[in-house]
């Protein structure tokens, strides 16, 4: 398999894989996931979830009419957002970095449950996660998605 892309971008998509991409399509581009899970509610709106363990992604497709990719959980220390590896940052470098970019709402959750914090930006739909030592471990984003499959803006 070629080099991945792990280029993030707010309500964009990461690499080349784009928000709004059909389900197909994306098995296209990556191939065959490792699992594959299906969440269906009393609305009939379903959720699709690819988990492919390799490139540490976790990628999830929303819609009643067509799946399309809606979110994507990341753990892979080659991400980088607005040109800078995440991973390597810490809490205060991710908020600055956001916060540099035009995304101002930050809040600030801390679940001792999981021994975990979670800094998130509603306004990009943004979860950065750091455990208890201060280390970025985990980032999740993406989008809204109406149940045709269209994508919503949150702005």
């Amino acid at each position: 398999m070629k080099k991945f892309d792990y280029s993030l971008t707010p309500k964009v998509g990461i690499g080349n894989i784009k928000f709004g991409t059909t389900l197909e399509e994306v098995i296209k581009i990556l191939g065959e996931a490792d699992e594959m899970e299906e969440f269906n509610d009393e609305d009939f709106f379903n959720t699709t979830l690819l988990t492919y363990s390799e490139l540490e992604l976790d990628l999830f497709f929303e819609g009643s009419d067509k799946l399309v990719f809606s979110a994507i959980g990341v753990d892979n220390d080659e991400s980088t957002l607005y040109g800078k590896k995440i991973f390597e940052m810490d809490e205060a470098g991710v908020i600055k970095l956001m916060k540099d970019n035009g995304f101002k709402e930050v809040d600030i959750n801390v679940d001792e449950e999981y021994d975990e914090k979670c800094v998130s930006f509603e306004d990009a739909n943004f979860d950065f996660y750091f455990n208890n030592e201060g280390n970025l471990v985990s980032v999740n984003f993406g989008v809204l998605v109406s149940e045709e499959g269209n994508i919503i803006d949150f702005d």
